[in-house]
């Protein structure tokens, strides 16, 4: 269904909304139902593209909601996590041909953010390094999605200084029992 639900979304414009809203709501009910997605055993990163693609905010945020709850599908990673972004120039993506590694990382660590807090995680910090460090507020009152996007708007660009993230550790505030690095490795400090 996710792979149609642009399709659906334009048939349900072509037909009017008065005369489609069964259909919209057995679309909504399909997407959230826990049961469904318990059986699709999707990751939280399977409905980026969906939420892409449809333009409709009851479809938006059926399927942040979808998104949401697949991430209990990522097991419990520790209590304390530090995750550590790799935000520089090269994860634009603009040496490959299609691939945004920053998309690509966004959406997992705004989906390790929402598993962390469904496995009631103690402590998260993301820090966002290019060619200096600074720590990142991860909450974001309208969902793992809109997350994923802010995350990936706010990259800076810059230099590739890993050192500068490890840096940060002593402003952590904790000792984290799990440490998750996420860049393209083109590093040059």
């Amino acid at each position: 269904m996710l792979r149609n639900l642009r399709n659906i979304e334009n048939a349900i414009i072509e037909n009017g909304i008065d005369s489609s809203q069964t259909l919209i709501n057995l679309v909504v009910d399909k997407l959230t139902n826990e049961n469904t997605l318990e059986k699709m055993k999707l990751f939280p990163w399977s409905f980026i593209r969906a939420y892409d693609n449809v333009s409709s905010n009851i479809f938006k945020n059926a399927i942040n909601k979808a998104a949401e709850l697949s991430a209990k599908h990522i097991p419990k990673l520790g209590n304390k996590i530090w995750i550590i972004l790799d935000e520089s120039g090269s994860m634009d993506g603009s040496y490959t041909s299609a691939v945004k590694p920053m998309a690509h990382a966004a959406n997992l660590t705004s989906a390790l953010v929402k598993s962390a807090t469904l496995h009631n995680a103690f402590q998260l910090k993301i820090t966002k390094f290019a060619t200096s460090a600074s720590n990142f507020n991860c909450t974001s009152p309208s969902g793992l999605i809109p997350l994923a996007k802010d995350i990936e708007r706010s990259a800076r660009g810059g230099g590739t200084n890993i050192g500068a993230a490890i840096e940060q550790y002593d402003n952590l505030g904790f000792v984290p029992d799990c440490i998750i690095v996420l860049s393209d490795m083109q590093v040059d400090h």
